[in-house]
């Protein structure tokens, strides 16, 4: 993808590692960091009701593709984050419930699983391995901050397609 600078994804491994990195070094630097993070992911990167994947070098978006295996992610990387240092952030906790209803009700095939992506709201079906380990992650993640059987249900769902 032309001009292609920042991606969604690499947002969300870069959360992981300072994540890690500040449980092992909890300083005010590191934890600043992951704020910064956590306003770049609210300010660029969310929508109401999703992620944008892709992003030129000024944050500008450079497709509206839907990854709902990395909205399931988001979830649990984003509760993650602020579980871990303490950072009470409304706005983020709002998004994380918003997206958790999105990819409940909108990112599943026939067969209720997740749809790895969506090309202009094309539901695609292909399957990998890593969008059944996120779902499973990031619904039962959902269901332990809602307790909502029904992300529950999810979660089980998905774990017995990996078996």
């Amino acid at each position: 993808m032309p001009d292609l600078d920042f991606t969604t994804n690499t947002h969300l491994h870069f959360l992981e590692a300072y994540i890690n990195f500040y449980m092992t070094t909890p300083t005010f630097d590191v934890k600043t960091t992951l704020q910064r993070l956590l306003i770049v992911f609210t300010d660029k990167i969310a929508t109401p009701a999703n992620c944008l994947q892709f992003f030129n070098a000024d944050w500008c978006p450079l497709s509206q593709e839907i990854s709902f295996s990395h909205d399931i992610e988001t979830i649990w990387v984003l509760q993650r984050t602020l579980t871990v240092t303490g950072i009470k952030d409304v706005q983020v906790s709002q998004f994380i419930e918003n997206l958790g209803t999105q990819v409940a009700t909108k990112g599943f095939d026939n067969n209720k699983i997740i749809c790895d992506h969506s090309n202009t709201l094309q539901t695609s079906t292909r399957k990998t391995w890593w969008t059944l380990a996120e779902a499973i992650i990031g619904f039962y993640n959902l269901y332990q901050l809602t307790n909502s059987k029904v992300y529950y249900e999810l979660a089980t769902h998905h774990f017995e397609m990996v078996e």
